[in-house]
């Protein structure tokens, strides 16, 4: 939502026309990472022409500074909202990579 990953079409169509500066920052999720955070999956294509990979860099990198779990897989095609995956194509094994994560959480 805030800078320097935000766009500007998303911050106005979540929070409108007037949001300020401050409110982007408040609903920045890589922000409001804390120790109560839970295991994280991330999932993005490195094409997304919509939102801007380096958001899920920095929301790794906030998880991390927290030793919040994390698994994070970046897809080199995909664009945005692969939704269940794309069969065929590397971005369409997200969901099992998803599934083996989670089981791997309760072991």
């Amino acid at each position: 939502m805030s800078q320097p990953f935000g766009r500007a079409f998303a911050r106005q169509m979540l929070l409108g026309d007037k949001a300020s500066a401050d409110q982007a920052a408040a609903r920045s999720p890589e922000r409001r990472v804390t120790s109560r955070t839970p295991p994280s999956f991330l999932a993005h294509a490195i094409d997304d022409r919509t939102v801007d990979v380096a958001n899920s860099f920095a929301m790794l990198e906030a998880l991390r500074a927290r030793r919040i779990e994390v698994e994070a897989h970046f897809f080199a095609r995909g664009d945005h909202a692969f939704g269940i995956g794309r069969q065929g194509e590397p971005s369409g094994l997200w969901p099992e990579l998803l599934l083996a994560w989670a089981r791997g959480l309760s072991a």
